[in-house]
């Protein structure tokens, strides 16, 4: 009899035991297949080019105001009016360029912040997003300096 009983007792914790060790296995399977989905849900590559855009683009925006003022300020130093304006043309193209490629960020800064959820914070403290407004005062800003009345008011009260 002592047999039979610990045999019981065997039984007894191996079918105790077997629904918990299921239960944990369907949870290691579950946590294999989250893990994938939230890859799949990052897009894993496709966050990192986006990013790699949104850098490419935002350095473009501040070269091309870099360039601009730099055109700026030899339009001012030169004294020939065919070549002041070739560069007042290239400014305005210049201009032209920097709003699209504004555009095109503001676009990838979105795509960003909305499909990439989890991520969207740090790409936001990268990132800044460009006002409108922000924009439309740069290019009013240049275009007063290309004035001439703007140049003669300059030249006769000084700064």
């Amino acid at each position: 009899m002592k047999y039979t009983k610990s045999f019981f007792i065997f039984l007894g914790i191996i079918f105790l035991a077997t629904p918990s060790l299921l239960l944990a296995s369907e949870k290691k399977e579950e946590a294999k297949t989250d893990k994938k989905a939230d890859v799949k849900q990052e897009g894993g590559g496709e966050f990192a080019k986006h990013d790699a855009l949104m850098e490419q683009l935002y350095s473009q925006i501040f070269s091309l105001e870099k360039n601009i003022k730099e055109l700026l300020e030899e339009k001012n130093k030169t004294k020939d009016d065919e070549k002041v304006q070739e560069i007042i043309a290239e400014i305005h193209k210049s201009l032209k360029e920097r709003k699209e490629i504004i555009r095109r960020y503001n676009k990838e800064y979105h795509i960003v912040r909305y499909q990439y959820p989890q991520k969207a914070r740090a790409v936001t403290t990268k990132y800044k997003r460009f006002e409108e407004s922000n924009v439309k005062e740069f290019e009013d800003k240049i275009n007063q300096e290309l004035s001439e009345s703007y140049q003669n008011i300059k030249k006769k009260y000084g700064n």
